[in-house]
């Protein structure tokens, strides 16, 4: 998957430093490479790290090679975007959104930090 540099890929051994460790607000899609549904994510998720750059940390984490992630918080359906803040998950977001969605459920989060 073609993601830009500032969307970072992660794995079930660095998902408690990179994401529940995190000084800022963390958006997990979680993703596989034969889901086409994901793949028309990424030109949203690009925007949407671009856009939030300064208030937020966007990661993937590919659910094939991941099942510890995968398991502990349920993931049976992907595209799926979690978000976490303070260790805490604070919104789940479940198939493809659009960028006005996507940016709807984020910062309906972001403004109550």
């Amino acid at each position: 998957m073609d993601y830009q540099d500032n969307i970072q890929e992660i794995n079930d051994n660095d998902f408690n430093i990179v994401v529940l460790q995190s000084k800022s607000p963390v958006l997990v899609d979680f993703w596989a490479e034969w889901c086409s549904p994901c793949k028309s994510m990424i030109p949203i998720l690009q925007d949407i790290s671009k856009k939030y750059v300064k208030k937020l940390k966007l990661v993937k984490i590919n659910i094939e090679k991941n099942a510890i992630i995968q398991e502990k918080y349920l993931i049976r359906s992907i595209p799926t975007l979690l978000l976490f803040f303070n260790q805490n998950l604070l919104g789940t977001k479940i198939g493809v959104s659009s960028q006005k969605e996507l940016e709807f459920f984020i910062d309906s989060y972001l403004k109550k930090l």
